[in-house]
């Protein structure tokens, strides 16, 4: 489970045209969120599960071009289904060939 708290919006969460949602996370912006919209390929959610336990959110999302919120809830979605370790390990064997 992860340990990242919900926060209180405020009039500062609008900076330079960047709105950001209830858990922090940058909401749809076209310049950082070309892939917004498209499917997950197998090779993005490798990545996004072996980085998950390492990296921020926000970094993942950036990698990908997907929203925060949508790595969130593949997370959520892959972890339900048990396929989580799956695509972990994965990556992991692309790592040692």
């Amino acid at each position: 489970m992860s340990n990242r708290k919900l926060r209180t919006l405020t009039e500062d969460d609008i900076l330079d045209g960047i709105e950001y949602d209830q858990s922090g996370g940058i909401k749809y912006h076209p310049v950082f969120h070309p892939k917004h919209g498209i499917p997950f390929t197998d090779e993005e959610m490798e990545y996004l599960c072996f980085f998950w336990d390492y990296d921020e959110t926000r970094t993942l999302a950036f990698a990908l071009g997907k929203t925060e919120q949508a790595c969130r809830k593949r997370v959520l979605s892959l972890r339900k289904r048990g396929a989580f370790d799956f695509y972990k390990y994965q990556y992991a064997k692309k790592l040692q060939e």
